[in-house]
């Protein structure tokens, strides 16, 4: 468990190196970034993937973290991510709605699926 959640935290490190040699090394022209936390879900990756191609790299900078609920949360409320995604059972629902309104977040369920994104 520990080690998911180490992996989690290198891959945001490398992700910020690669935007500050970008920017500040490279001097190239800086990227829109566009950043989503989620859960593993097929369906979410594929979206990610769709829009990616839909408004491609060269002027954005599209960023997919995997990672558990509490990570998404604190990701979008410390502005690392832009949009959150995961799944709720009926159990846990009270008690995160709860959590995002503590943390000044809002969430909308997508019937269809039925993950929250916030």
């Amino acid at each position: 468990m520990e080690g998911l959640e180490f992996l989690g935290y290198v891959k945001q490190v490398v992700q910020q190196m690669g935007f500050l040699e970008s920017r500040y090394i490279n001097d190239l022209p800086e990227k829109q970034r566009f950043c989503v936390s989620s859960q593993h879900y097929t369906f979410g990756a594929n979206a990610f993937v769709e829009l990616v191609q839909q408004f491609g790299q060269e002027r954005y900078e599209f960023i997919l973290n995997e990672t558990q609920i509490h990570q998404i949360i604190k990701d979008v409320r410390n502005r690392i991510s832009d949009l959150g995604i995961f799944c709720l059972v009926k159990l846990m629902k009270v008690y995160l709605s709860k959590f995002l309104r503590k943390a000044d977040l809002n969430f909308m369920s997508n019937l269809q699926q039925n993950p929250m994104y916030f």
